[in-house]
């Protein structure tokens, strides 16, 4: 799975969460490696003009996190010879944990880079 640039190339069930502000905003996508819990999804993260949308299959519970750009101090692209880029989200308060999004195989970094660069605010 590759780094998605348009809200069609979404699966259905992904697709019918971002509607309105997500979709007209949507910059990138991909599916991550996150499994909050055992009851839901892997969970895929949608890049968008305002922040970052963490959203699963599930059919009622399909929305798992809205993260406005307000919220985050800065990201950090973490670039290996072995792995795929990880994207480290550093939030504002100090009281919430970092995320930690490890990108598709194949993932061009430069590509992902762009994504952040687009958010507005600062990489690491």
């Amino acid at each position: 799975m590759s780094i998605l640039t348009s809200p069609e190339e979404l699966p259905q069930k992904i697709q019918r969460h971002i509607t309105g502000e997500y979709h007209s905003d949507f910059i990138a996508a991909f599916k991550t490696n996150i499994k909050p819990n055992a009851t839901i999804p892997i969970l895929w993260v949608i890049f968008y003009n305002n922040g970052l949308l963490f959203c699963n299959t599930h059919k009622t519970r399909g929305l798992y996190r809205d993260i406005k750009i307000s919220e985050i101090d800065s990201f950090k692209l973490n670039i290996s010879e072995y792995t795929p880029p990880v994207v480290q989200i550093i939030f504002k308060d100090i009281h919430e944990s970092d995320y930690f999004i490890e990108s598709p195989k194949g993932t061009d970094s430069k590509k992902l880079l762009d994504i952040l660069n687009s958010l507005k605010t600062q990489v690491l």
